[in-house]
This record gives C-alpha cells, sequence and structure tokens, in this order.
C-alpha cells in the first residue's frame, strides 16, 4: 500500500469488496513499514482488524496461508 493510494485502499475499494458475501478476508500490507493489517470477516456488517509487525507470523485464514512477516 503506497501512501498516494492508501484512502482508497482504506475506502471505496475495502467497501466494494466488503459487498461481495463471498469474500472472507482484506489485507493491506504496508510499503514503508513492517505492517500488515487482516480483516477477517466475521458477519456481513462485522470485520475483526488484526495487526502483524516486525517479528509476527501473518495468517491469511481464508487460503490456508501462513509465513513470517519478513518473508512478504
Amino acid at each position: 500500500m503506497s501512501d498516494s493510494t492508501e484512502a482508497f485502499d482504506r475506502g471505496d475499494k475495502f467497501a466494494d469488496y466488503k459487498s461481495n458475501p463471498a469474500f472472507e478476508e482484506y489485507v493491506l500490507i504496508h510499503q514503508k513499514q513492517v505492517l500488515v493489517e487482516r480483516f477477517q470477516r466475521k458477519s456481513d456488517k462485522l470485520w475483526i482488524p488484526y495487526n502483524y509487525q516486525e517479528g509476527s507470523t501473518v495468517e491469511f485464514d481464508s487460503i490456508g496461508f501462513t509465513c513470517a512477516i519478513a518473508a512478504l
């Protein structure tokens, strides 16, 4: 995620994805810092945020993916 796309990625783009009932997770990977934000759908209106920082293990449940954040 770059500075120039951050507002769109967090706003309209995420809103579009939320409207698809098959969509389970939304992930933002920061470009200038070691930070991954994951939003996981729990219901139509509830998305739970998870933040991963340096030293974390990142998990994307919807695709069964796990790795050290450093690998990203």
